[in-house]
């Protein structure tokens, strides 16, 4: 009902699709009923018709009274369809033949009155019963003869008499058959006609009611001050005529709206005094009154208490109140403009401010100020642009380790292939292995940028953190000045924690550059432990075996009196542009979300200690992917898809060089056109992820709609784990990480071949 009241539409429709409903059904009734009473007359009818012919054929028997000379007229009427009794009686009433199709069906009992009945209107009927029709007439014919009777046809009727009675019973069954079927017609008839109605209905009332949606939508931007558009006029009709009265109208409202705009500048410094702060100071900026608004602002407990202050010491900067004053007597109001006041506790407050000169005539006297505190809006501010810049900063270095991982990749095998080729004793190959190993450290250096871009998926896992940690102190080696030493003790043999390396790496990125602030002025030192621990009380329970992460440096050190603070979002003792106020909480919840802990002690003018406490785990069975020492080899045919030439190539060579024939492709289009016309060739396809026209996994897909059971590899330097876990779903046998060594690229073709 709510619907019914607040919709148009859904009145309209519902009114026409009653109005169609009722249409249908009186339509329907009548169409069965007037059927339905064709049916039933059709039925008497013949009923009387196949009664008279049997009492025309049965005059002579009942003259005789011979059962013999009935039984071809009675057999001959029972078997007409419908027909279940046929009885034949005398002039008295005595039946002189019966017989029926039915032996559940019998009636036994002929009321005398039906002979009298008949005998006095020598006419016949019917009489209906719930299952049948019981059709009766007489049978008469001449009792006396004369020599005189024409033998010709004469306008006198001839004389005729009763000589006897028939019965015909005939079913109800077909006739409710045929009412059942002619009812369902009627009901699918209905339903068809209601259908077609409402779609028709649907449509039309949709055409109706859009344009008035359209201006319901316009009305409400209207009321939510959003921008409006103006609506076309395509008809000329009463909802043109709607649509021209709604652009007047909102261009009237527009133009009111300026002029209201203007009006309300007036009164738009005058605020709520739970939201604003309010004073009224003198010229020597004396404050006369003020609200508790602005008493609290500035963190005194009432107006009483800071109106003994003079309004030029709230400003950071004391000369501020002549500029007001200067501004004000030639302009009479001023603001809304930024500025700074000074909090009791002497922090700054940063307020949006509008003040109004009163004045005695052209005299300024007096001046009202209006203040609102945006100081948590500005640090947010703050924040929001050091985190975009940070974003940005990700994302380029994500970009860029990408970009570098496609350069390296034919570094790394081209080189390996060189190394091949030359003597293991000459000091080429020994240059050559060089190179490679300064490719390797590149690679490295690689998965600490992406990881720095927070590229890589946060999935906790078994990870050994000495590996993550050392790599961490060499990255910030180089941006740390030399005037901070770095001690590092990290033991080598330390077990496993579930957690996610680059959450490990950010945690230790985090605590050394918190360090290193904490002495950039006079230098120090920084120490940073591995070590692992047994029997130690954790969690409430003595541990078996953790490991202790421990950061510790020799800088200014923390006040005990905001040390509890020192884990809350957003907060931080830095000055502006040194930190975000993140730091410490993302390392206490990454610390709490591997199942660890975290504490920190702290002296004044000594330095900062950071304890970490991380779980042992079991030794997983397999931690790092081995490369193997041997090449695999294979004759197959191999497809590859990159559209990077130059590593294109580089794979064509390896996989040439360990026996493959391999067909190169930088244009993912051509290459799924190619396979489609040669799909029976290739045993397997390396592909790219990233590719111009189709990904790595778009083109996966459409090889496999013709070729579900071929492997496919898929070698990527930019490599997460929802592409990862998207390539395996849809069939994808392996996703590898560019640059990936020969050997091990070798292996996992051979493997993929192998396990086909």
């Amino acid at each position: 009902m709510k619907i019914f009241f607040q919709s148009f539409k859904f009145k309209v429709f519902t009114l026409f699709f009653v109005f169609i409903f009722v249409i249908s059904l009186s339509f329907t009734t009548l169409l069965f009923l007037d059927q339905s009473k064709l049916l039933t007359n059709t039925l008497i009818n013949n009923g009387h018709l196949i009664n008279g012919l049997l009492g025309h054929s049965s005059k002579i028997g009942i003259f005789a009274n011979n059962k013999r000379m009935l039984k071809n007229p009675v057999e001959g009427v029972l078997n007409q369809k419908d027909v279940i009794e046929v009885a034949v009686f005398g002039i008295n009433g005595k039946l002189i033949e019966r017989k029926n199709n039915n032996e559940k069906f019998n009636v036994s009992n002929y009321p005398a009155s039906i002979f009298n009945q008949l005998k006095e209107q020598k006419k016949a009927f019917h009489i209906e019963k719930k299952e049948f029709f019981e059709f009766w007439s007489v049978v008469e014919s001449k009792t006396e003869y004369s020599l005189n009777d024409p033998f010709f046809h004469t306008d006198k009727p001839p004389e005729k008499n009763v000589i006897g009675f028939v019965q015909v019973i005939i079913t109800k069954n077909t006739l409710k058959k045929k009412l059942n079927t002619l009812l369902l017609q009627c009901i699918v008839i209905a339903i068809l006609f209601i259908t077609c109605g409402s779609f028709i209905l649907y449509y039309s009332v949709n055409k109706i009611t859009k344009p008035l949606n359209r201006l319901t939508k316009e009305v409400r931007a209207i009321g939510r001050s959003d921008k409006v558009e103006i609506i076309p006029v395509k008809t000329k009709d009463e909802f043109g005529n709607l649509t021209e009265a709604f652009n007047e109208m909102y261009t009237s409202l527009e133009q009111r709206k300026t002029a209201l705009a203007k009006s309300e500048e007036k009164f738009n410094q005058f605020f709520n005094d739970d939201l604003a702060g309010a004073f009224i100071a003198d010229l020597e900026g004396n404050i006369i009154d003020c609200n508790p608004s602005f008493a609290t602002l500035l963190g005194y407990s009432s107006p009483s208490e800071a109106i003994h202050f003079n309004i030029e010491t709230f400003y950071r900067n004391q000369a501020y109140w002549s500029d007001i004053l200067e501004n004000l007597s030639s302009k009479k109001k001023q603001g809304p403009y930024d500025s700074v006041m000074i909090h009791r506790d002497g922090s700054s407050i940063f307020i949006v401010e509008n003040t109004i000169g009163i004045f005695n005539e052209d005299e300024l006297v007096e001046v009202k100020g209006y203040i609102i505190d945006v100081t948590k809006q500005k640090n947010l501010e703050d924040q929001l642009r050091q985190s975009q810049k940070m974003e940005a900063i990700g994302t380029l270095a994500g970009g860029i380790a990408h970009d570098f991982n496609n350069i390296l990749y034919p570094i790394m095998g081209y080189t390996e292939m060189a190394l091949d080729d030359l003597k293991k004793d000459s000091d080429l190959h020994s240059n050559m292995e060089e190179i490679l190993k300064a490719s390797k450290r590149a690679k490295d250096l690689v998965l600490q940028i992406l990881a720095f871009s927070h590229k890589s998926e946060q999935e906790k896992k078994p990870i050994k953190i000495q590996y993550v940690l050392k790599e961490a102190l060499k990255l910030l080696r180089a941006s740390i000045p030399a005037t901070i030493d770095i001690i590092q003790t990290i033991e080598n043999d330390c077990g496993f924690v579930l957690a996610d390396s680059t959450q490990i790496h950010q945690i230790v990125m985090n605590l050394c550059t918190n360090a290193f602030h904490a002495m950039e002025d006079s230098g120090g030192t920084l120490k940073v432990s591995l070590v692992m621990e047994k029997n130690i009380e954790f969690s409430g329970i003595i541990s078996k075996e953790v490991l202790v992460l421990t950061v510790e440096d020799t800088g200014v050190g923390i006040e005990s009196s905001i040390i509890e603070r020192i884990f809350d979002p957003y907060f931080t003792t830095k000055e502006f542009g040194k930190g975000t106020g993140l730091g410490l909480a993302v390392a206490h919840g990454i610390v709490k979300s591997s199942g660890g802990e975290i504490s920190i002690n702290s002296t004044i003018g000594v330095g900062t200690k950071v304890r970490i406490i991380f779980p042992v785990i079991k030794e997983p069975d397999s931690f790092y992917e081995i490369i193997p020492d041997i090449v695999s080899f294979g004759k197959e045919n191999v497809l590859i898809v990159d559209d990077e030439e130059q590593i294109a190539e580089m794979t064509r060579k390896q996989l040439v060089k360990v026996g493959y024939s391999v067909t190169v492709f930088t244009d993912s289009l051509k290459a799924f056109d190619h396979f489609s016309h040669n799909r029976n060739k290739y045993q397997l396809i390396l592909t790219d992820q990233v590719m111009k026209d189709l990904t790595g996994i778009q083109f996966s897909k459409k090889i496999f709609q013709i070729t579900p059971d071929i492997p496919i590899i898929m070698c990527t330097g930019f490599a997460n784990l929802s592409v990862e876990k998207e390539a395996i779903e849809i069939g994808i046998k392996k996703v590898i990480q560019k640059p990936i060594h020969r050997n091990l690229l070798s292996t996992v073709i051979r493997d993929a071949l192998n396990n086909k």
